[in-house]
């Protein structure tokens, strides 16, 4: 089991994280819990623990400080997940730069948080085997024992006494080739609950066939391949070689595998450069489709870019939003993602900017009245946070979701406006024989009187006033055909106090004045 203290000032956030995933079926087990940094900084010194899940602000020593002296000054190799609120956005930018990669926002979900757990943990397993290989359990095998060299275990006369005749005797060339899963970001390996171990003995057996001046050597820990180590002899080139390896791959494991190439070294001794290089050059496949083959010398000169430049176009993201402007939005996005790619920004920045997009959708449609449950707001985060995902991929999930909101809020918006539109003519049909005015109306129904106005030009095709006498001449006529009622008389309990303007009205709308159109009424009966 893996150590994981808890570290958050308020009891009931401590609470939520002990519940919030089954930490013993995900390999971790909870060892500790703190209120505050000091306190958190020595619980980590004395019970050294794997993960440190922590709040950020925090009386006395804070998060963000509990994480600089933890890597300064105690063990740089303690991970942490940062867990924040909403609110905390610029704060939690800064603990990135510390090295953070773990980030979750507040309140914490059981299915994002135990995705970013079994990551974890699976970067830890791997870690935990190779430091348990040592060399009392070297194999025969050129691909163990290559391994066991690269990690330290083996030293290099020892491991050029068992190499074969051919290699020894011969002018050697080497590079190191690291595999990569379509889906995972950080796990680079694959594991044997992926893959049947009939395919990794099949793998094996294929790549490890002696063709003329070529070798390909697995570099395995138990069935976990951690990549390939290709030695050649002769004058055929290393890229030829790594196209016949990727269709390899991709016979077995199926399409999307990614292969990450160091340069070729002429020295066995040198073969731990090219290992660092693929493991740089297999980290960008983040802005690769799937399938491709990155070499270290095609991207040597870029690093992965941690500030926060991207992110702070945020504002126009959120003025897009508010707009519900599907055009604007979907250029918004297209913008910021373009600048990603450019300035190759890391995948937790880019996260971060897509989680804060929907969380600003999440509080357009709360103003809206409307609810998360009705379109996959909450699922968005989880799929985003939990899966890794490459950055068209991401870009992809960004237009979907804003799709997908848009429409929600526009329906929330239009609902929104039916139901003022039915209340402000409810009002008016109970008080139209009286004295109204909007003025009353809006500070009666909480609506500006300006957008009252303009608004029921919309939902009625004509002015306010032109409404009201039109129920009130309506009711007239309706009066005039049904009671014995005198004609000024109707006038006053329609709402008029001078008979005049109810006369012009009626000849307005019906074109003969109320007396005549009584007799009338009297003539045919």
């Amino acid at each position: 089991m893996f150590k994981v203290l808890l570290v958050d000032d308020e009891p009931m956030a401590l609470e939520a994280l002990r519940i919030v995933a089954d930490w013993e079926e995900l390999g971790f087990t909870v060892c500790g819990e703190c209120s505050n940094g000091d306190e958190a900084l020595n619980k980590i010194e004395d019970i050294k623990p794997d993960l440190v899940v922590t709040d950020l602000k925090m009386p006395g020593m804070d998060g963000l400080e509990l994480i600089r002296k933890v890597m300064e000054c105690v063990n740089s190799d303690i991970i942490f997940i940062i867990v924040s609120g909403y609110d905390e956005f610029d704060y939690a930018k800064e603990a990135m730069q510390y090295g953070v990669r773990y980030y979750v926002l507040k309140p914490v979900f059981k299915d994002e948080f135990s995705e970013v757990l079994l990551e974890i943990g699976n970067k830890l397993k791997k870690k935990y085997q190779l430091g348990k290989m040592t060399i009392n359990n070297i194999s025969t095998d050129i691909g163990s024992l290559l391994g066991k060299y690269l990690i330290g275990s083996l030293g290099e006369d020892e491991i050029r006494a068992r190499m074969p005749e051919k290699i020894s005797k011969s002018k050697a060339y080497w590079s190191y080739v690291c595999l990569g899963t379509p889906r995972v970001w950080e796990t680079v390996n694959f594991k044997n609950d992926e893959i049947s171990e009939d395919s990794l003995s099949t793998f094996k057996e294929m790549v490890n066939t002696v063709l003329e001046g070529i070798y390909i050597y697995p570099i395995l820990t138990n069935t976990v391949i951690e990549g390939i180590v290709i030695c050649i002899t002769s004058e055929i080139q290393t890229n030829k070689i790594i196209e016949t390896l990727k269709s390899s791959v991709s016979t077995l494991f199926g399409e999307g595998f990614y292969l990450g190439v160091g340069n070729t070294v002429n020295e066995l001794s040198e073969l731990s450069e090219s290992m660092s290089q693929a493991h740089k050059a297999i980290d960008y496949r983040f802005f690769s489709a799937p399938g491709s083959i990155i070499y270290y010398q095609n991207i040597k000169d870029f690093s992965l870019n941690y500030s926060f430049k991207g992110i702070y176009k945020i504002e126009d993201m959120y003025k897009a939003l508010d707009s519900l402007d599907e055009m604007r939005i979907k250029k918004a996005i297209e913008v910021v993602f373009s600048d990603f790619r450019r300035e190759y920004t890391a995948p937790e920045i880019i996260k971060m900017y897509v989680v804060n997009i929907i969380y600003k959708s999440i509080s357009i449609v709360t103003s809206l009245n409307g609810s998360t449950d009705q379109i996959p707001l909450l699922d968005s985060i989880t799929a985003i946070l939990a899966k890794s995902l490459i950055i068209d991929e991401m870009e992809n999930m960004a237009h979907e979701y804003c799709f997908k909101f848009v429409i929600y809020a526009k329906s929330l918006k239009d609902k929104a406006k039916n139901s003022d539109m039915k209340l402000v003519d409810e009002y008016i049909r109970n008080n139209y024989t009286r004295n109204l005015t909007i003025r009353e109306i809006s500070k009666k129904l909480y609506i500006h009187p300006n957008y009252l106005g303009h608004q029921i030009n919309k939902w009625f095709g004509c002015s306010f006033n032109e409404y009201l006498h039109g129920l009130r001449m309506e009711e007239a006529k309706n009066l005039i055909e049904n009671t014995n009622l005198k004609v000024h008389e109707i006038a006053e309990r329609v709402g008029y106090s001078s008979y005049s303007n109810f006369l012009d009205q009626f000849v307005k709308r019906f074109s003969i004045k109320p007396s005549d159109y009584k007799i009338m009424l009297n003539n045919k009966n």
